[in-house]
């Protein structure tokens, strides 16, 4: 490990992000490889909330709503959006991913005459799979999931399906490979075809450079608690194009997309903008604890972060190369880092009991089934010598075996 150790010293005196791991709060002795499932926590969310509980909503009680609540959930919408390259106005921060897929699948699917099914594919996350059959059911469609090789989804394998679809539904970056589609020529794939394409963004979003309004892409839904930092189940976003928002309808309405919440009429009338996709009351403390992890985002730069992050991988890649691929190791993400996102799947018999060893010993990646070890890397905070020591751990983990003293929990 002498030589991938000395380039990863060179590689992290070189790194112009650097200087960004110290903005978050990592404790001694970890190295953090699931910043794709959940990411580290900025420091400066300490403080954003401190203000929050003593000021806004400890002194200014319910006038808090008119120093700004009101509008943080198009607020930081804007700010996501322009992380995802959307247009102002097109993307609003509310509720968890899964309910925003539900919202938007059950309104294109119940605004258009077309009765064809909704495809996406067997790369897909389960609860979008779960949320897409169900949509499917309720509006009397077939759901169509195409299989693929299990690392990448080709347009060929979709190309018999989609004839006639309502809708596709992709993930851009798949949750078990990390493989990521080209989303202007998949976007281009649809229209091409008279389909609108709605795109999960949970494992893209803020490690991966993202062009909504340049590729006329219809939809989109994501998470916030993975690359944007914003703590465990934060809120989601969905994002929908301008010309598309005033002909859709929210299948959840509530006050809040209301046209005029507080006339508190018994008859709904939706919000003419993106503010209609609201349901209930925003969860303002979750909002306040998710804005300092975007702020770090937009101040990086998505260029920058992206352009570690595929140096990232391809370096980890070159570590499995030299030093896992002999011990059995199978490399289960796509081997081009432009084909990536920001984590690479290790596939190996015992990846399960390998990843409660790491965890065990400060190392902390996941594990996806069957047999993924999945090493996620968040280039804000990351080092390379935290994969030289990923690295070390899996080889010792390999060559012990040591009973696993914690039970295993119901997360892995």
């Amino acid at each position: 490990m002498t030589k991938l150790s000395q380039i990863a010293a060179d590689l992290d005196r070189a790194d112009p992000l650097r200087p960004f791991r110290d903005r978050f709060a990592l404790p001694d002795g970890i190295v953090y490889l699931d910043g794709n499932s959940l990411g580290a926590m900025p420091v400066a969310v300490r403080s954003a909330m401190d203000d929050f509980l003593q000021r806004e909503w400890g002194d200014r009680l319910i006038r808090g709503w008119n120093d700004g609540w009101w509008e943080l959930p198009t607020r930081l919408g804007d700010q996501i959006g322009r992380l995802i390259g959307a247009s102002p106005g097109e993307t609003l921060v509310c509720d968890n991913t899964t309910t925003n897929l539900y919202k938007l699948a059950w309104a294109v699917c119940s605004s258009t005459t077309r009765n064809g099914p909704i495809v996406t594919d067997d790369q897909n996350f389960p609860s979008d799979l779960y949320i897409l059959r169900e949509v499917a059911e309720r509006t009397g469609r077939e759901l169509v999931i195409v299989p693929t090789d299990g690392l990448q989804t080709r347009m060929s394998d979709v190309e018999p399906h989609i004839g006639g679809a309502s809708l596709l539904a992709l993930s851009l970056v798949a949750f078990k490979s990390g493989a990521l589609l080209d989303g202007s020529s998949w976007t281009r794939f649809a229209h091409d075809r008279g389909v609108p394409i709605l795109w999960d963004l949970s494992h893209a979003v803020g490690v991966v450079s993202v062009a909504m309004a340049d590729w006329r892409a219809d939809f989109a839904v994501g998470c916030c608690y993975k690359h944007l930092h914003g703590g465990p189940g934060a809120p989601a976003f969905l994002s929908v194009r301008s010309d598309r928002i005033g002909r859709l309808q929210n299948p959840i309405p509530g006050w809040f997309g209301h046209a005029d919440p507080f006339a508190m009429s018994p008859a709904y009338a939706p919000e003419p903008g993106i503010r209609r996709f609201l349901t209930g009351s925003p969860p303002i403390a979750a909002l306040m604890a998710m804005t300092a992890g975007v702020d770090l985002v937009e101040e990086a730069g998505i260029q920058a972060i992206r352009a570690k992050s595929e140096r990232m991988t391809a370096f980890a890649v070159d570590a499995w190369e030299t030093e896992l691929r002999p011990l059995g190791f199978e490399l289960s993400s796509p081997a081009n880092a432009g084909e990536r996102g920001s984590h690479v799947t290790l596939g190996h018999p015992s990846a399960l009991a390998i990843s409660r060893r790491l965890t065990q010993r400060g190392v902390i990646p996941d594990f996806r089934p069957p047999n993924g070890l999945r090493l996620g890397f968040a280039p804000l905070y990351n080092s390379y010598g935290d994969i030289v020591r990923g690295v070390e751990a899996i080889k010792e983990a390999m060559v012990s075996h040591d009973e696993v003293a914690e039970p295993r929990g119901p997360v892995t």
